[in-house]
């Protein structure tokens, strides 16, 4: 009790399943039975003994799409990993993305509201999505919804701030890159948790991994489900997750992936109340990978994916009742990727790729189907280490069916200093975004002439490590945007007009203290304006604290408490948002007599002081909610 008492006086101080969807659950739950009876009979694979893979101080691919080590990416990018990820009070992606500084979470509040991205005061359309390398932004709309997405196949998410169009084409306001755990060789292993809660929250996951034989097998399936906090709030989701390695020699691995997700949100409107909203998602796809290395100097990497999603929004009138559908997305999508990594002596790495995706779109909104798209694109990066500088450049063309081609050059140089203590990132670069399907073909007002929104990025920042206990980061950023896309009610058309200038300052500060105490303190201010009339661009926000507590004794218990505070620099005078939200999470490691198992309970308190905000102008944050539940690691 004594650790838990002084953490929260720290943190003070410092500020079952549904049954209609259980189809597909139950056909994955007959091949988990007897997998699951085969690892509790204690089977060794030949060969194999069955251990954990280290936690290493984790690489970043997402900059120049080949492992770096953080210390010569000239780009901002964070990487949240999985210890971090389990350590969250968080049962989403955009859950676990919600306490980073340079990333805003725009969301309706309470578990399974649609949660959009924004890195750096950028629209939700200008960040770019990827999971497994397979892109999650819709084509009609170009946004993802992070509430929609697990966490129990996640090995990392890669947050890239500020345009990444080099290496990964339509990303004006940067990338959100999640990779997915790989099989681990060896005695199967896994876990199984199940939570519940208030609101009839109820959240359960299976987790599996391990080989049969030279075959690395993963698999995750879950369901979560919430009446929501308000009326008309409810969600469902159900996930499945496989992937299947085979490696033909120590050098050339097979790999594939499937991915499935189906779920149900209702979305209230305060200020229509005779109605609410109801999207349905569902998403399935699955990707094939072959990488090979030849003299440990090149490594080529052929890939092949396919996805199939829908989305369908219904207006639900209350009395009587009744539903009428507004609209429905149906697309379907196909890519492939070719890598190749050449290790030029040992201070220079090349990266040359080529990427291309087809598809087609049903959306009812537009009347018309099987809208098509085509992007062809080709790409190089190149590293090169010198003493304590590394320097990278970066190009890549963009060829579109709808929008013609896009060049998108960077560069940027690192500089370490006594032996890395200090480092110094500056990079510039020309990035773009895709105009959206339906702001090319909507009936009326939509407009095939629409050119990519474009801009110049600009980013320099600085980070110190004053000891081995501190580490204080600064970035400065600034990005010059044109033919930004706007309605003309003059032309009644969609037009590219709008000069925008986004500039500001991310800062964060991670303390680690004796007794298992650490901290994360961040901060982000965004300044947006019209750069034809100086106007100050509102309704943004324009200035975010994201606060980490963490507690730990041994490998027995761990405490994570997390707060938000933002400034919306609303439009909106009653708008409340100069308070902060705190969640905070306790788990209790209980071993057993059995080799490598162990029981965790776990609770948490979502909004624990009960605060009063408004997340959006008319979205209230969901009042205080308890959780509790158990996991068994075998």
């Amino acid at each position: 009790m004594a650790p838990k008492i002084l953490f929260m006086a720290v943190a003070l101080l410092a500020y079952s399943s549904n049954a209609r969807n259980i189809s597909i659950i139950r056909l994955f739950f007959k091949v988990l039975i007897p997998f699951f009876i085969y690892i509790t009979q204690g089977a060794v694979m030949p060969s194999q003994a069955f251990s954990y893979t280290e936690e290493l101080e984790p690489v970043i691919v997402t900059a120049t799409r080949f492992d770096q080590r953080p210390e010569e990416v000239a780009a901002n990018v964070t990487v949240v990993t999985r210890k971090e990820i389990e350590s969250f009070p968080a049962h989403t992606v955009s859950e676990a993305l919600n306490h980073l500084p340079g990333l805003f979470i725009f969301t309706a509040g309470g578990l399974g509201s649609q949660a959009t991205p924004t890195i750096h005061g950028s629209l939700e359309r200008q960040v770019a999505v990827y999971l497994d390398g397979v892109p999650l932004n819709m084509m009609a709309n170009p946004i993802a919804d992070l509430a929609f997405l697990p966490l129990n196949n996640v090995e990392r998410i890669e947050i890239y701030k500020g345009g990444a169009s080099s290496a990964w084409g339509s990303a004006l306001g940067g990338v959100i890159n999640i990779i997915s755990r790989d099989p681990i060789p060896g005695k199967p292993h896994g876990s199984l948790d199940s939570s519940a809660g208030q609101n009839s929250t109820l959240d359960s996951n299976l987790f599996l991994n391990g080989s049969l034989s030279q075959l690395g097998c993963l698999l995750s399936t879950g369901h979560v489900e919430t009446d929501g906090s308000i009326d008309h709030a409810e969600h469902d989701r159900e996930h499945v997750y496989a992937k299947i390695s085979y490696p033909f020699t120590s050098s050339t691995e097979l790999t594939f992936t499937m991915n499935y997700i189906n779920g149900r949100s209702q979305n209230p409107i305060p200020t229509e109340p005779a109605f609410y909203g109801e999207s349905r998602h569902r998403r399935f796809f699955q990707t094939l990978t072959l990488r090979s290395s030849f003299l440990n100097r090149v490594h080529l990497e052929l890939g092949v994916r396919n996805q199939h999603f829908e989305n369908r929004q219904d207006r639900v009138f209350i009395d009587p009742l009744n539903r009428v559908n507004r609209f429905e997305l149906v697309e379907r999508l196909s890519g492939a990727t070719l890598k190749s990594v050449w290790e030029i002596g040992s201070d220079n790495t090349l990266v040359v790729g080529a990427d291309g995706d087809w598809g087609s779109s049903d959306y009812s909104v537009l009347d018309q189907r099987d809208v098509s798209t085509r992007n062809l694109a080709a790409y190089l990066n190149d590293t090169l280490n010198f003493g304590p500088f590394t320097a990278t450049v970066g190009l890549r063309l963009d060829d579109n069916k709808d929008f013609g081609s896009e060049v998108s050059p960077s560069a940027g140089v690192v500089y370490r200093i006594n032996e890395g203590e200090t480092i110094i990132r500056f990079q510039v670069s020309r990035a773009f975004s895709a105009p959206p399907l339906n702001y090319l073909y909507y009936p009326e007002i939509g407009n095939p002439d629409l050119k990519p929104e474009t801009g110049i990025d600009y980013q320099i920042g600085v980070e110190v490590k004053l000891n081995k206990l501190l580490v204080v980061k600064l970035d400065l950023f600034m990005a010059k945007i044109k033919d930004m896309i706007r309605y003309d009610p003059a032309q009644n058309l969609l037009i590219n007009v709008d000069k925008v200038l986004r500039r500001g300052a991310e800062g964060n500060i991670r303390l680690s203290v004796p007794y298992g105490f650490g901290a994360s303190i961040g901060a982000t201010y965004v300044e947006v304006e019209d750069d034809r009339t100086g106007e100050e661009i509102k309704d943004i926000p324009g200035l975010t604290w994201d606060v980490i507590f963490t507690h730990g004794y041994r490998d027995l218990v761990h405490q994570t408490l997390t707060g938000k505070y933002v400034w919306y620099n609303s439009s909106v005078e009653e708008t409340k948002d100069n308070n902060f939200l705190f969640d905070y999470l306790v788990r209790v490691k209980i071993p057993t007599t059995l080799p490598k198992t162990s029981f965790s309970l776990f609770g948490a308190v979502h909004n624990l002081f009960n605060t009063t905000q408004f997340l959006l102008r008319d979205f209230s944050a969901p009042s205080r909610w308890f959780e509790a539940g158990i996991r068994f690691d075998f």
